[in-house]
């Protein structure tokens, strides 16, 4: 009898050992974590279980949710039920998490959802988040499944549903198309200009240009993080960042984010839903559809009333105006004009470019045009604003420049234009 309690006794030292040596080895950090989904099953405490330490870390009051956080479990109460769950984030109290209670997967019952921290991104320190989604067990109500939606979860489901492609146009290199179908969709292209002509969805973005204003080669592109978010009709959202290379540098583009949702179906299924996926280029970098181009030509000329009289090199212009479709030639005192635009002669706008002729015994000086230093900007300040400029071009005599357009555009979608050729 001794021998078997001094046995007993052994087993019990052990378990306590091994116990402390995992409370130790899994100590508070926020590190990265791989993407995979992880279903894990609720179970009820032990009765002695039940008064451990616990800290609130969140609640949905409405619904009568309440989870804690209990050593290196979390408890969700919910009236007057608990449950524990194991291997969820080490880190899931460095920030609130939030809770939302909906149906997510339209079987007509209601899923907790729980978006918490994960970890912490290792270049811009901020925090990555997963999802838990809590699905009652079949005829259960007070029990759950859950489907652990890690940080990179998202991008399995995105690649194992959807086609993504980024390409650069043929007729217009400033213009870089995403363009996203579901697989097994062909996607087909104009064999001229490049552009998509069968796609669920087609976005577009602006290249980037070299020290001369040339708009550099497209090499590849990947994508970034990704961010789960849940909206206001409760829909699960995720929001991809996508990077971009080119041939002939280094730098990397921060081109815009991917945005889709998801759903999860009673298994356990994540799936793309249909035609939520688009494409949304960063500010700086947005372009026009190169594919709504002019029904009709236009041409609207604008001539300078004051007469310079020194002569001179014009390097570096500024000017805006309003377009009016029913006028096609005024004129204007350019002389109060800061900038040298006082001293050309005319400018002609048509659907396609815009030239500037210099007044007598003025030239342009060639540096803007050397170093892409010049733009067409429509609608600024405007939803509808894009820099419209693709390549300039400047007469043999210097006497005027034409910039051309990255497409033809119709005259009434252009409310107001600004020039900017050189600067100070």
């Amino acid at each position: 009898m001794k021998y078997f309690l001094r046995i007993i006794l052994a087993l019990v030292i052990a378990a306590a050992v091994i116990t402390g040596v995992y409370y130790y080895t899994n100590d508070k950090t926020l590190p990265g974590q791989k993407g995979e989904v992880i279903l894990t099953t609720a179970t009820k405490p032990a009765a002695t279980e039940k008064y451990e330490a616990r800290t609130l870390i969140a609640s949905l009051d409405k619904y009568d949710f309440k989870l804690y956080k209990s050593g290196a479990s979390v408890i969700i109460e919910h009236k007057d039920n608990e449950f524990t769950f194991d291997n969820w984030s080490k880190v899931i109290d460095e920030e609130t998490p939030k809770m939302y209670y909906s149906d997510f997967d339209g079987d007509g019952e209601k899923e907790l959802v729980i978006r918490a921290v994960s970890g912490q991104d290792e270049s811009t320190k901020e925090y990555v988040y997963e999802l838990y989604i809590l699905n009652p067990k079949e005829g259960k109500k007070e029990d759950y499944d859950v489907l652990l939606v890690s940080q990179d979860t998202w991008r399995t489901v995105l690649d194992d549903q959807v086609t993504e492609e980024l390409s650069q146009l043929k007729s217009c290199s400033k213009v870089l198309q995403f363009v996203m179908d579901s697989k097994g969709s062909p996607i087909a292209y104009n064999s001229e200009t490049g552009i998509a002509e069968s796609a669920a969805y087609v976005g577009y973005a602006k290249a980037l240009q070299d020290d001369n204003g040339k708009y550099m080669s497209l090499f590849g592109w990947q994508k970034s993080k990704g961010l789960f978010t849940i909206d206001e009709d409760n829909n699960i959202k995720v929001e991809v960042e996508c990077i971009a290379t080119y041939d002939e540098s280094h730098i990397v583009q921060d081109l815009g984010k991917i945005y889709f949702g998801l759903t999860v179906s009673k298994d356990n299924k994540l799936s793309v839903i249909p035609k939520s996926m688009y494409f949304e280029p960063n500010e700086k970098f947005r372009v026009a559809d190169p594919t709504e181009t002019a029904k009709k030509n236009w041409t609207f000329t604008r001539n300078n009333a004051f007469t310079p009289k020194d002569g001179g090199a014009i390097s570096w212009a500024k000017y805006s105006f309003k377009i009016d479709k029913k006028v096609i030639t005024d004129t204007e005192d350019l002389a109060k004009e800061e900038t040298d635009i006082k001293y050309i002669k005319s400018f002609t706008m048509t659907q396609a470019d815009i030239l500037l002729t210099a007044a007598d015994g003025y030239t342009f000086s060639e540096d803007p045009v050397k170093k892409g230093d010049y733009s067409v900007t429509i609608n600024k300040g405007k939803k509808d604003e894009y820099e419209i400029s693709y390549t300039a071009r400047i007469s043999k005599d210097a006497k005027s420049v034409r910039i051309t357009f990255d497409k033809t555009y119709d005259q009434k979608k252009i409310k107001t234009v600004d020039i900017s050729y050189g600067s100070r």
